[in-house]
């Protein structure tokens, strides 16, 4: 395992490695890398840094530099966040095909991938902090898709302390709220099903200005009507 004390050695590589085999310029790299500092830096603290990285990397040295700038070589297979897109598309496929066991199984391995927060040990310039929220929702993504195919098993209950806790992290996510409906009504609670609902509609109004979406009212309006397709099915477009 290679360690990278300084804090911009590691955001190098984590740029690099978000970017591979792509020739990445100069002055991009200084802008990622530095933020707000970019224009008091010149490209000798870059060359200083490049070098002081492709150290730590030796004996493969895969920081390369490449006419227009540097380039990470990465093989197939060596990075996780491929590795994880390529699972979080097999457990979609499984999904889409009615193989829910393996969607579960697929998804909970791609997610298991994951550290908490992403990037956390990286310099926050904007520019990596829009990187840092990409991947959280990548992985956002694969958790809705992880809860519609739990619940298309019927874990319902084993869900719920999960989808209380993402829709309070990401109330943004009609998805979300829509699992955890789904779950509370099988459950039993309908009540507070229907509360989630108004949950979500409150928040949407006060920060976007905006209703549901037809999907979360059609959920809605199954559950008004104890409808009782809820019982057996989950009604969304996909993964």
């Amino acid at each position: 395992m290679v360690r990278l004390p300084q804090a911009r050695q590691r955001g190098l590589l984590a740029v690099m490695m978000l970017h591979p085999n792509q020739v990445l310029g100069a002055d991009r790299l200084i802008s990622l890398i530095w933020g707000d500092d970019a224009q008091a830096t010149g490209t000798g603290s870059l060359r200083t840094l490049i070098w002081s990285v492709r150290r730590s990397l030796m004996p493969d040295e895969p920081l390369k530099h490449a006419l227009g700038g540097y380039r990470l070589e990465v093989r197939s297979g060596e990075l996780d966040l491929e590795e994880f897109r390529q699972l979080a598309r097999l457990g979609g496929l499984a999904f889409d095909s009615g193989d829910h066991d393996t969607a579960v199984r697929i998804l909970s391995q791609a997610l298991r991938l994951w550290a908490e927060p992403p990037l956390v040990d990286v310099p926050h310039t904007p520019a990596m902090l829009g990187a840092v929220h990409g991947l959280v929702e990548e992985r956002r993504a694969a958790r809705e898709a992880l809860f519609t195919a739990r619940l298309a098993l019927g874990h319902h209950r084993d869900l719920l302390p999960d989808l209380e806790a993402e829709t309070s992290a990401y109330p943004q996510s009609e998805r979300s709220w829509e699992c955890l409906m789904i779950a509370r009504y099988r459950c039993g609670r309908r009540a507070e099903a229907l509360d989630a609902y108004l949950q979500a509609r409150e928040y949407l109004a006060a920060n976007y200005g905006i209703d549901p979406g037809p999907c979360l009212q059609q959920l809605h309006r199954q559950i008004l009507a104890d409808d009782a397709a809820l019982t057996v099915h989950v009604h969304w477009s996909g993964v």
